[in-house]
């Protein structure tokens, strides 16, 4: 049945807290209040669309640039929901995927995450800045939920967006 109703989600186990991740003053995170098991919905959120053009006349010369997701094609979006200011880490506790027939963004966990822990996402392998919390470890380069996950329509899996 078709509708124009999109359920959004959005975690009571989440809170945003100040975070040294970027070393600027007024730098933010979000965190877990409760235990988020593995495979967890976290958030389901509305987001806006941004054609290449326009992302690149005007995203690109403002502080938008650092909070867009590029979906290949010429699409870029802005997600609404806290996810927006999830940070960076390799590997990531959260996965997201763009709904592009809803325009929705969701985030799933992708590890348990333990109370106090900060929720973070994959950027890229391509930063502009210089990640100060990267652990000599393997670096992230599968979606770890992209296998199990049942993927079909406009929907783009889980952290695709983000590979190079």
């Amino acid at each position: 049945m078709e509708t124009d109703e999109i359920p959004l989600t959005a975690s009571s186990s989440l809170e945003v807290r100040s975070t040294p991740y970027t070393g600027e003053s007024n730098a933010r995170g979000v965190f877990a209040t409760k235990k988020i098991l593995r495979g967890s919905l976290i958030e389901r959120a509305h987001t806006i669309r941004f054609s290449a053009e326009e992302h690149d006349a005007h995203a690109m010369k403002t502080v938008l640039q650092h909070y867009t997701f590029s979906a290949g094609g010429g699409e870029y979006y802005l997600a609404l929901g806290i996810g927006s200011l999830f940070n960076h880490r390799d590997p990531p506790n959260v996965e997201f995927r763009i709904h592009r027939g809803t325009q929705t963004i969701s985030y799933l966990a992708c590890s348990d995450i333990e109370v106090d822990e900060e929720l973070c996402i994959f950027y890229g392998k391509n930063l502009w800045f210089e990640d100060h919390l990267a652990a000599p470890r393997e670096p992230h380069s599968a979606s770890t939920l992209r296998d199990e996950a049942k993927i079909g329509g406009d929907d783009l899996p889980f952290s695709d967006l983000i590979l190079d």
